[in-house]
């Protein structure tokens, strides 16, 4: 099975573009993001709910782009956590940009997680090929992403032990340097945020919107 829009660890950038690539685009004007989540990750799930329509709109309008790095961050070894990060990689290296945003918001979600985080590997296939289907995926997408699932799940788990990745260690903004998710990565400033806070939560949402906001000069 060939993989083409993904990089080694299964990570994709997500811009204005249709389709998602492995990198970012020349465009200047651009902020760049890095994004680790995990989709057992609750305060994963909470950033998503809170900045999904900020960041749809302004992808499509090629304010911000997003390179989305699925890991499986919380227990590596959890069937829910690989799968449904593999889907979300082989999504990316199938289907169209919007495809892939309306499966991301319904897997980031509560309800998603306390529903299927119990399932069966086969089952959660199953749940997860309806998901596509209602998000706009073809069925021969859908038979295309099942096909990739096994080799992204192995690409994935490559880049799933942040806590190992030295580059990331130093970008960490908690004292200690520890490593947790959603760990977000602004490029264009060189900061990170710890998305574990509430504070940062609203910060960050401030900042895709090109808002102003209180806390955020203390991250500049």
């Amino acid at each position: 099975v060939e993989i083409t829009s993904l990089n080694e660890d299964g990570s994709f950038v997500v811009s204005s573009s249709k389709i998602a690539h492995k990198g970012f685009s020349k465009n200047s004007l651009s902020v760049k993001y890095m994004w680790y989540t995990d989709t057992l990750c609750d305060d994963c799930i909470n950033v998503h709910k809170n900045t999904a329509d900020v960041v749809k709109n302004n992808l499509n309008s090629g304010k911000i782009e997003i390179q989305f790095h699925p890991i499986s961050f919380v227990n590596p070894n959890s069937v829910y956590s690989n799968i449904t990060t593999a889907w979300i990689s082989a999504t990316a290296d199938t289907c169209n940009k919007d495809t892939i945003l309306n499966i991301i918001d319904t897997i980031y979600t509560e309800s998603f997680k306390a529903a299927n985080k119990d399932k069966s590997e086969a089952n959660l296939i199953e749940t997860l090929k309806s998901v596509s289907k209602q998000a706009g995926a073809k069925p021969k997408e859908i038979r295309s992403i099942v096909a990739k699932l096994n080799k992204v799940a192995k690409m994935i788990q490559i880049g799933s032990n942040i806590r190992e990745n030295k580059e990331l260690i130093k970008l960490s903004p908690k004292e200690d340097k520890s490593m947790f998710v959603p760990f977000i990565y602004n490029i264009t400033k060189n900061k990170a945020y710890d998305g574990e806070s509430n504070e940062a939560n609203d910060i960050i949402l401030s900042e895709l919107n090109g808002e102003p906001c209180s806390g955020c000069d203390d991250l500049d």
